[in-house]
């Protein structure tokens, strides 16, 4: 399969079901209001925590033993290997779901209808354990991949377009639940040989396993916890109405990041071949690559900056409107996870876990000293600025380590993409007009026009130089 239909899978994939996803959260957020809304964001947030510990790296350790095909073919031991990790997964699934449940039960005895859908998101752990995208994505069958998603996705926004008029916001996550079923049986149906999974695991081989997979899921955690503690944080100290106006913005920064999905699927295994080449000029390769991810990112984040209040009314309705001031804020997201990721699959693709776990505990850390900080100052703009901050401070770090490993340094001209992102986004936050509900011609037309000059103002200032154009040509090629 050639890079460019690689991508389009995963595209397909990704953005099918990003679309889908970001549909049922228009549905949940218009059908619920903000309030409510906000209480599935943080249970969705409690939800990621415990996936990422039910997980415990073994998506990334099956993606890339499938690969490499180290474990999963060959000799009787080895063919175990599918079924040890696979059996593993439910385990830590049912065991993480134990642990949550009385921490969940007493924490919010005074809010019942929070505790009871916190917890009926927190099942899903289990169904979540029995899928096998980690064998489609390592063996690069991407269409069962892309399938697979649109599947889960599209029974998710089904379900809630008939059973959302309930207006029982506790039906949502038993929707969720049956959609990953769904996707597994899918999954299940394209898995070569399927009696493989089902093989009695190899209790030894779950140690090492485990102890791999810790360095990938402690430097995850402190990777995403600028995406997973601020509705924990915000329902600390701001109301659910401010955790909803949140979630629905932050959903359209989510949504726009299926640009950098694409990105890393894809870069992490010609990444992972060009760190084994001895001669291979890679800091030649990477600034390049740093340069056109950050124009890209700037380029979303202006778009974002200058149609926010009309996005977050036709999307989201009128009750929202009050959140649109943040998207600018939030969009800067884009920019700087978008270069967090060539560093930091970097790491990864030149076999560095020690130093993608260092890099993932002092960046957290310091991340979460700014999400921190933002929350205890009691202001919401506060808080939302602290939040590309803390990513910023993490992407810092990751550069830090990989040029212990390899010495490519900043590219000096992506500096000049800031220069001219910065007055021309001040002009979009100038104009923000917080009472137009609507996304109309003119909003799109002074967007457009926003874009043309970012783009020519990267050209004269050698933001974007002759040779970038020339390195993107012979790729996309």
């Amino acid at each position: 399969m050639k890079l460019r239909t690689k991508a389009l899978w995963i595209l397909m994939g990704d953005g099918g079901a990003k679309l889908f996803g970001l549909l049922a959260t228009l549905l949940l957020a218009r059908t619920f209001g903000v309030e409510s809304y906000g209480e599935i964001t943080y249970a969705l947030s409690i939800l990621g925590i415990a996936g990422l510990f039910t997980d415990m790296g073994l998506h990334t350790l099956g993606t890339r033993n499938s690969a490499l095909q180290i474990q999963f073919s060959g000799s009787p031991e080895a063919q175990n290997g599918p079924s040890s990790l696979f059996w593993l997964r439910i385990l830590l699934a049912i065991s993480v779901f134990a642990i949550f449940f009385p921490i969940i039960w007493f924490k919010f005895a005074s809010q019942p209808q929070l505790r009871m859908l916190t917890l009926l998101f927190l099942i899903s752990v289990v169904p979540q354990a029995l899928q096998t995208e980690w064998y489609f994505r390592g063996t690069q069958r991407f269409r069962w991949y892309s399938l697979s998603r649109w599947i889960q996705s599209l029974t998710y926004l089904i379900g809630l377009l008939l059973l959302a008029q309930t207006r029982s916001v506790t039906i949502v996550p038993v929707i969720f639940s049956v959609s990953i079923l769904f996707a597994v049986l899918f999954q299940w149906a394209g898995y070569k040989p399927l009696h493989e999974l089902f093989r009695r695991p190899r209790i030894i081989a779950w140690k090492k396993l485990i102890r791999s997979g810790i360095y990938l899921t402690a430097g995850s955690f402190l990777f995403q916890t600028v995406i997973l503690l601020p509705p924990i944080l915000m329902e600390l100290r701001f109301s659910l109405y401010e955790l909803g106006l949140f979630g629905a913005m932050f959903k359209i920064i989510l949504a726009a990041m299926i640009a950098d999905r694409v990105f890393t699927t894809l870069l992490l295994p010609n990444l992972a071949v060009l760190h084994q080449q001895p001669n291979a000029d890679i800091a030649g390769e990477i600034r390049p690559i740093v340069v056109w991810m950050l124009f890209f990112g700037l380029m979303g984040s202006i778009f974002l900056t200058f149609l926010a209040s009309g996005l977050t009314g036709l999307l989201f309705g009128e009750q929202y409107l009050t959140g649109a001031a943040g998207l600018p804020i939030l969009s800067l997201f884009l920019p700087v996870t978008f270069v967090n990721s060539v560093y930091l699959f970097g790491l990864i693709s030149a076999g560095r876990d020690q130093s993608y776990l260092q890099a993932g505990v002092r960046g957290g850390l310091v991340a979460v000293v700014f999400m921190a900080a933002g929350a205890l100052s009691g202001s919401y703009t506060v808080f939302l600025l602290s939040l590309p901050l803390a990513e910023a401070a993490i992407t810092y770090v990751v550069y830090r380590s990989y040029r212990q490993t390899i010495p490519a340094t900043f590219p000096i001209r992506a500096w000049r993409l800031v220069l001219v992102y910065l007055p021309i986004a001040g002009l979009g936050i100038m104009v923000l007009d917080l009472n137009d509900a609507g996304l109309t011609a003119n909003n799109l037309v002074v967007a457009l026009l926003a874009l043309l000059l970012f783009i020519a103002g990267a050209r004269a200032t050698g933001g974007i130089s002759k040779e970038d154009l020339q390195w993107l040509k012979r790729r996309v090629q």
